[in-house]
C-alpha cells in the first residue's frame, strides 16, 4: 500500500494543485494530511469523490 503524506499547505492554490497531480501520478492508495490545507470547491468535490478509506486528515 503507498500513501501520501502532505501538510502545512496554507492556502497555496499552487502546491495544493501540486499535491494532487503527484497523488495521482504517484498512484497514491490513500492521502494523510497533516495541518493546514486550502478548501476550495475542487479540492471539495475531489476529496469527497474518494471513498473516506483513502483519506485521512488530521
Amino acid at each position: 500500500m503507498r500513501w501520501m503524506i502532505a501538510s502545512d499547505i496554507h492556502g497555496s492554490a499552487y502546491y495544493c494543485r501540486e499535491m494532487l497531480e503527484a497523488f495521482s501520478r504517484e498512484k497514491a492508495d490513500r492521502l494523510l494530511l497533516l495541518g493546514d490545507i486550502l478548501a476550495t470547491r475542487r479540492w471539495i468535490r475531489w476529496f469527497w469523490s474518494f471513498p473516506s478509506w483513502r483519506i485521512t486528515v488530521f
